[in-house]
C-alpha cells in the first residue's frame, strides 16, 4: 500500500552541460566590471548602464543538444528589469545581437527570487555566455545571481518506472 501511495514526478527535469552555483566564489565570471560573490549569489559590478556578467569561455555545449538556459535571481531593491541572454562561439570575438535573445519577465516570490527559462535557438557550439538583467544597477537597486545551467529539459519519473516499482 506505502509503494502505491508513491509519487513520482511527471513534471520536467533538467539535464544541465554545465552549472555555475557561485558558491566557491565568481568561478572566473566578468563582466562591466568585475562581479562579486557572496554567500553563492554572483552580483554583476554596479553601472549606471549595460550591468552584465560573462561566463568563461570554454563551455562548450553542442546548441543543438543543450537548447536551454536556465538561472535563479534575486533582485533587491526596485531594478529595473531589462534582461538579455547573449552568446559567442568559439572564435566569435564580439557580443553580437544577432546572437542575443531577451529573458522572460520574472515573477517573484515573497524573497524577490525568480527562476527563468529560455531556449536561445542556438545552433553553434556555445563557448560563452552572457546575462544582462538590468540596464542601470546600484548600489541599492540590483540583481544577484544564485545559478545558471546550460543545458537541456529532460522527463520526469515516468508512470512505467512507477508500475515497475510497485511490481517489485
Amino acid at each position: 500500500q506505502q509503494i502505491t501511495l508513491l509519487s513520482a514526478g511527471a513534471g520536467e527535469q533538467f539535464d544541465w552541460q554545465k552549472i555555475w552555483y557561485f558558491d566557491s566564489g565568481t568561478e572566473s565570471w566578468g563582466g562591466n566590471g568585475s562581479p562579486t560573490a557572496s554567500a553563492g549569489w554572483l552580483r554583476p559590478a554596479n553601472q549606471a548602464s549595460s550591468a552584465y556578467a560573462t561566463s568563461p569561455a570554454g563551455i562548450g555545449a553542442d546548441g543543438n543538444k543543450y537548447s536551454q538556459v536556465r538561472l535563479r535571481i534575486r533582485k533587491t531593491g526596485s531594478p529595473t528589469f531589462a534582461g538579455y541572454l547573449w552568446w559567442k562561439a568559439a572564435g566569435d570575438a564580439t557580443w553580437d545581437t544577432g546572437r542575443r535573445v531577451a529573458l522572460p519577465t520574472p515573477s517573484y516570490d515573497g524573497n524577490g527570487i525568480s527562476v527563468l527559462t529560455v531556449n536561445p535557438a542556438w545552433t553553434v557550439t556555445v563557448d560563452s555566455i552572457r546575462v544582462d538583467l538590468s540596464s542601470a544597477q546600484t548600489v541599492t537597486d540590483y540583481f544577484e545571481i544564485d545559478w545558471v545551467a546550460v543545458g537541456r529539459p529532460s522527463p520526469g519519473a515516468s508512470s512505467a518506472q512507477l508500475l515497475e516499482e510497485q511490481t517489485a
